[in-house]
């Protein structure tokens, strides 16, 4: 669109040196000339910076939104990977804060669930070992199932450390 102006202002000087055509060698041609050549001139300029501010503004604030959802999807494979330790931040100008602050909350709830989880796998395995250690539950150690049972309640304490 910037660069039908200059279309323009070229069919405005057309046309009145179509006017002049009757006068070609008239006292203002020769200014006009040069009014016609400094006007384009300007114009080229100002749509030249215009173009290049226009490319630096866009990839300023391209990287206002790529960055912060380029680090979203690296806490997302750090998550994937069992790593939820540390919370999501974005720099002061960027934007998508509210998504930050939104995964945070979701990190709070899932750290909540693992420890409760872990929690409950101590006490399952500390009751476990309280039973083993009565004479009465002896022969129940050797059984297979009995064994499962503290396998998962291990591996569940292992990963929730």
């Amino acid at each position: 669109m910037s660069f039908v102006y200059p279309a323009i202002l070229q069919q405005v000087f057309n046309l009145f040196f179509r006017y002049l055509e009757l006068d070609p060698m008239g006292p203002a041609v020769e200014n006009i000339t040069k009014a016609k050549s400094e006007v384009f001139t300007l114009i080229i300029t100002l749509q030249a910076a215009f173009v290049g501010a226009t490319f630096l503004l866009s990839i300023f604030l391209s990287h206002r939104i790529a960055g912060p959802l380029y680090k979203l999807g690296k806490y997302f494979d750090k998550g994937a990977e069992g790593d939820i330790s540390e919370d999501l931040h974005f720099r002061k100008a960027d934007h998508f804060k509210e998504l930050a602050s939104k995964y945070n909350h979701f990190l709070v709830g899932l750290r909540g669930r693992f420890s409760r989880s872990a929690s409950l796998a101590v006490e399952a395995t500390e009751a476990i070992e309280r039973l083993e250690s009565q004479p009465e539950f002896s022969q129940l150690s050797s059984n297979s199932d009995w064994k499962k049972i503290r396998e998962k309640l291990a591996e569940i304490k292992k990963t929730n450390q």
